[in-house]
């Protein structure tokens, strides 16, 4: 239980910082790009998001995971950045060169140069990826952590200098931030390689397990086609959302920028926070060490994000005013609206995270794909149909996400409830049998 609190306070509060960080960074660049330039950087993300996640999202708890069974480390890494390196380049190119046709299919053809500008990053988060791993499965949650708060340093620092100084159109703005996110991934790099010679942390000399290639794929593919599915619902959002919204409203780009931008990097706070207990925990449960640790990690989960929900709805008025106060009074009152009803998806999406991971460290690897794709498959329904009522409008996005996660998470649970009650009358079956 301490290492769970201990590797979860260590992740929660570097995720806590890089937050705070990242919305001393996102107030001003809202108020500069303005709702149209934010809509048109966020447009980018989604589709970024599932070719990061195909090169390396779902590599640190794979490698964790991979370490903590007692496979040896250094070959492990050295053949995963090999493998995912690789497979990061082919993501990198694959962006640069399909950047304006993609932007175009989207309805913001203003985005194709911040396609350009953020492409390397997909190399990059892959090596980076990797090594975060490498220390995970050792338990130690620092670089991870540290490395966060680094990226945003660095994207605060440069994005806010250039797009002040040298962007003069919303389009230019958006390309000077997706170029931060750039050399954000650059720094993290090089803080993550440094770290580990100035640390000199090596794992404990021991007996290790050996390991092959297709001994990792075997377990990033699985954790890799779970991770890939939330951006994919984002995607699916930057597709049909914005030409949803365009057939009865004129200010579809912005109301996307307010909901993916403004809403979700509030959203995104609290589940961080609660993410880091999920993480921690893995190694423990993957190390077959577990002494009904899956349990603890749910429920602190639980508890962590329910308070976090209240408060999210709660306060959610005084945090668009305080972070977003250079917002129009009918954009504020949108996104005071987004956030109620997001709140809710506070509670449920770190239930979605932790009990994939709990089921991955259980060694039921593609269970948690599933149930994420059910949800995307809900979530798309639904938002064709909301969405495209005037009246509803962007709210309908929200109310889709909420749907996905529930589902995810309900889908989730209700193996892991049904493995528990296999594992109480399984023994007292046996007996019965035994004794006649």
């Amino acid at each position: 239980m301490n290492a769970i609190i201990k590797g979860g306070f260590v992740l929660g509060m570097c995720a806590l910082l890089s937050k705070i960080i990242g919305a001393l960074y996102r107030i001003p660049l809202t108020a500069i790009l303005g709702s149209e330039g934010l809509g048109i950087y966020q447009t980018v993300f989604p589709f970024y998001s599932i070719l990061l996640t195909l090169s390396s999202t779902g590599i640190p708890n794979a490698i964790s995971k991979l370490i903590a069974e007692g496979k040896n480390p250094k070959k492990v890494v050295y053949k995963s950045i090999i493998a995912f390196g690789s497979l990061g380049l082919v993501g990198s190119f694959i962006m640069t060169v399909m950047a304006e046709s993609i932007a175009k299919l989207q309805g913001t053809a203003d985005a194709s140069a911040s396609y350009t500008a953020i492409a390397p990053s997909v190399f990059l988060v892959s090596v980076l990826s990797v090594i975060r791993g490498y220390y995970q499965g050792l338990s130690n949650m620092k670089p991870t952590g540290i490395s966060q708060v680094v990226e945003q340093i660095v994207k605060l620092i440069f994005g806010l200098l250039t797009v002040k100084l040298f962007a003069k159109t919303p389009a230019q703005g958006a390309f000077f931030a997706a170029l931060s996110v750039t050399l954000s991934e650059v720094a993290a790099v090089i803080f993550i390689i440094f770290y580990g010679r100035i640390k000199a942390i090596r794992p404990i000399e021991k007996e290790y397990l050996s390991v092959k290639l297709k001994d990792i794929i075997k377990v990033v593919f699985p954790i890799t086609l779970t991770s890939v599915m939330l951006p994919l619902c984002r995607a699916a959002d930057s597709f049909l959302v914005v030409n949803l919204i365009k057939r009865y409203s004129d200010n579809a780009v912005s109301l996307y920028g307010i909901y993916t931008g403004a809403i979700e990097s509030i959203v995104g706070v609290p589940v961080a926070l609660c993410y880091g207990i999920a993480v921690s925990g893995l190694p423990l449960i993957s190390g077959k060490k577990d002494g009904n640790y899956h349990k603890k990690i749910l429920l602190y989960t639980i508890i962590t994000s329910v308070l976090a929900a209240i408060l999210t709805y709660v306060f959610s008025g005084v945090a668009i005013n305080t972070l977003y106060f250079g917002m129009g009074e009918v954009e504020k009152v949108t996104a005071k609206n987004l956030l109620k009803i997001s709140s809710v998806s506070v509670a449920i999406l770190p239930l979605v995270q932790a009990s994939s991971l709990v089921l991955i460290g259980k060694d039921k690897l593609y269970l948690p794909a599933f149930s994420l794709f059910i949800g995307l498959i809900v979530k798309i329904i639904l938002t064709l149909w909301l969405v495209n009522i005037p009246t509803v409008n962007i709210y309908g996005t929200a109310f889709s996400d909420i749907a996905c996660y529930f589902v995810a998470a309900f889908l989730n649970l209700l193996y892991i409830i049904r493995e528990e009650k296999t594992k109480v009358i399984m023994p007292i079956v046996k007996n019965a049998v035994g004794e006649t």
